[in-house]
């Protein structure tokens, strides 16, 4: 806009107009600007690129996964998979406690295990 339309408008019209565009309303000493003031910091606003922060695009938010969410913070589907996880563990223990002595044979048979430092990770993680 030009100076010439700008100077037709009135006060309030210049001070919502300035909003809009980025410019400041109040002089640095706290009083309200005059309307030559606001036409000129509106020109200059305009001439900046300036845009009122309000109408900047808000930064893309991290949405949730689909479904619904466990009170923990976990979707259920990850839930449910931990939950499969940990009762496939509790097998191979049951079965381990089972075997007893026999523990090297059943382990070579499996061949789930590589030496007990496995067994002490997966009870450690459990």
């Amino acid at each position: 806009m030009d100076k010439a339309t700008l100077s037709k408008k009135s006060v309030l019209a210049l001070g919502r107009l300035a909003k809009k565009v980025g410019a400041k309303i109040v002089t640095p000493e706290g009083k309200r600007k005059t309307k030559l003031q606001l036409v000129n910091s509106i020109i200059m606003a305009e001439r900046l690129g300036k845009k009122a922060p309000g109408l900047k695009k808000a930064p893309a938010r991290k949405t949730l996964g689909a479904g619904p969410v466990s009170p923990l913070g976990i979707s259920y589907a990850k839930a449910k998979a931990l939950q499969k996880k940990r009762d496939l563990i509790r097998k191979y223990i049951d079965e381990i406690i089972q075997v007893g002595p026999n523990y090297a044979v059943w382990q070579n048979a499996q061949g789930a295990f590589k030496n007990a430092k496995a067994i002490e990770k997966l009870l450690r993680n459990w």
